[in-house]
Formats: structure tokens, C-alpha cells, sequence
């Protein structure tokens, strides 16, 4: 019996030593804890990367957005002087230009003193001329290779006198050009009676 006794002491005590060492096995080993470690920085690598692709291609949109913006900028201006303006010239005296011309001159009446406003392609970029003085209407970055106006109404034809401007060229923003071609077409507000 007290063998008996004896064993179940013994069985007792190794069930107390198994319990305590499993109670004690209940948090990571040291290596689960470094291939964890090591798994979630890859994860936050490869975000992180994805982050500042992202973050790029941002910049380099908003910078095309901004020459886009300028060059839009550019051709309403045109538009508004030859809206405004009251007589055209394409640089071949005073008649139509039919054939497309590479420069135009608006006269305006202000204050009673006849000024005039001129537009031509320089170095690839849109120049606005006025009073003597010139003025780059498109910025670094945005390249006209061809610049177009065709003009009708200049002479006394009895058409209503209108512009229609051809620009075409490239936009170089970051690693990537973008080409472009903008027509627009604009008529004299003035009736032509008042001219």
C-alpha cells in the first residue's frame, strides 16, 4: 500500500511539474516572435513603397495639371482680346486670312487712343506684345510647334469678323511629354457697323 501511495505521490508531482510547464509555455518562443517581426516589415515595406509611388505620381499630375491650367490660361487670353478688340491684322496688310497666318495684332480703342495687342510664337513658347512691350504668355515647360490663326471679316467683306486659333505642341512635365492640339474659334462682340 504504501507503494501504492508512493506512486500516486509521484504521479501527483508530475502532474504538478507537467501543469506548471505548460502554464508557463503559454507565450512565444523567441523565434515565432522574429518571423512575425520579420513578416510584418515587409508588409510595411512594401506599403510604404506604395506610398511614395504614389505621392509621385501625385506631384508629377498636379505639375501637368498646373502647365495645362497656364496654357488654357493662354488661349483664353487671346480670346478675350480678339472678343474685345475692334480690328485684326494677320500681318499681310488687311486682308482675311484664309491660309493661316503665325501672328495677329488686335487693335483696341482706350480712352480714346487706339492701342493694339500682338501675339506670335517665340523660341516655342506664346508671346504677347503690347504697348512695346513683350510678355511670355505660356510657361517654361509648355513647347508650340505650331502656332495658326486664321482670320475673317478683316475686310470689308459683310462678314462678321472672327479668329479661329490652331496651337498644337508638347507639354514636358516630369518623365512624360504630353502633346496636345487646341482649336478655338472667337468672334468680334463689337457689331462690325460700330468697328
Amino acid at each position: 500500500m504504501q507503494d501504492q501511495k508512493f506512486q500516486l505521490k509521484e504521479i501527483n508531482m508530475i502532474d504538478t511539474y507537467t501543469q506548471t510547464k505548460q502554464s508557463m509555455n503559454k507565450g512565444f518562443t523567441l523565434l515565432e516572435v522574429i518571423v512575425s517581426l520579420g513578416v510584418f516589415s515587409i508588409i510595411a515595406l512594401m506599403a510604404v513603397g506604395a506610398m511614395i509611388t504614389i505621392l509621385n505620381l501625385n506631384n508629377q499630375v498636379r505639375d501637368s495639371q498646373s502647365l495645362v491650367n497656364s496654357l488654357n490660361f493662354a488661349v483664353e487670353s487671346m480670346s478675350r482680346d480678339v472678343r474685345f478688340g475692334s480690328n485684326y491684322n494677320c500681318g499681310n496688310g488687311e486682308s482675311n486670312c484664309d491660309d493661316g497666318a503665325n501672328f495677329i495684332q488686335i487693335d483696341f480703342s482706350e480712352n480714346g487712343s487706339l492701342s493694339s495687342i500682338a501675339y506670335h510664337i517665340e523660341d516655342g513658347r506664346l508671346i504677347r506684345t503690347t504697348k512695346g512691350f513683350s510678355n511670355f504668355v505660356t510657361p517654361e515647360g509648355v513647347y508650340i510647334d505650331s502656332f495658326k490663326v486664321y482670320a475673317v471679316g478683316i475686310e470689308d467683306d459683310g462678314v462678321h469678323p472672327r479668329a479661329t486659333f490652331v496651337l498644337s505642341g508638347t507639354i514636358i512635365s516630369g518623365s512624360e511629354d504630353i502633346s496636345f492640339s487646341i482649336q478655338t474659334t472667337v468672334s468680334q462682340r463689337l457689331p462690325k457697323d460700330n468697328v
